[in-house]
């Protein structure tokens, strides 16, 4: 019997309506594989030849799913404020953006990621990307900003902190009120940055809580640069599936 990488037996293929679905070992249910054929199945032979684009029926059942995602979508008002979002930006179907909120063009917002603009304002400026299970929000009369380029990792919480612009703010941390991150600052993962804390431009800071560690070299922005480029063109990919 062929075995995937795992070492257990690869899931096997039930054609319906020129749709695969199929049983997993894991879980003994079946669901819907992530490439969908036009062309029947062939039980023996699983190699590139065998994968063709989606026909009529396939892409009745994506136009389908994404007008069910479309009346899902978590973005609220919050009294008088309706979030402003620019066209060109990506937000995931699973994020939630409430009240005064305000995204730049090619943004990215990323899955589970939560927006409260039901304090104060938040400000994200442009080709932002703000990643997975990131939490943004306020206290009263404090503006949440994050300005042009900046980059705000994996399960990051921002709460009423400036982040200026080509800043990269490391997965896990937590930036509190009234706390600066300097333009091209770098915030190593993990970190707390305290109340009122100013991390100064184009510097490395750590720790819990943050200190100055030193300055960024070369290599380090051409790194936060790239990040910066990838998340926009994935941003604009992921944003080109929701509108198929």
């Amino acid at each position: 019997m062929t075995s995937g990488p795992c070492g257990c037996p690869l899931t096997r293929q039930v054609a319906h309506d020129n749709v695969i679905t199929r049983r997993s070992p894991h879980f003994n249910q079946p669901f819907i594989s992530s490439v969908i054929f036009t062309c029947p199945v062939d039980h023996h032979n699983h190699g590139d030849r065998s994968v063709c684009f989606p026909g009529p029926h396939a892409l009745h059942l994506i136009r389908n799913l994404n007008r069910e995602r479309r009346m899902n979508t978590m973005i609220y008002p919050y009294k008088e404020h309706m979030p402003d979002i620019h066209p060109t930006a990506f937000v995931a179907d699973n994020a939630t953006i409430t009240g005064d909120v305000v995204i730049g063009e090619q943004s990215s917002i990323w899955f589970s990621v939560v927006i409260r603009g039901d304090v104060a304002p938040t400000r994200i400026g442009n080709r932002v990307n703000i990643q997975d299970l990131s939490c943004l929000h306020q206290s009263s009369n404090r503006t949440l900003l994050i300005e042009d380029d900046a980059t705000i990792g994996h399960q990051v919480t921002l709460h009423s902190a400036v982040i200026r612009k080509n800043a990269l703010i490391g997965m896990g941390s937590i930036i509190l009120d009234g706390a600066e991150i300097g333009e091209g600052a770098f915030i190593g993962a993990g970190s707390l940055v305290p109340p009122g804390k100013i991390i100064p431009p184009g510097h490395l800071a750590f720790g819990r809580p943050a200190k100055v560690i030193r300055p960024l070299t070369e290599e380090d922005r051409q790194d936060m640069q790239r990040i910066r480029s990838e998340y926009v063109a994935k941003g604009q990919y992921y944003k080109s599936l929701q509108q198929t």
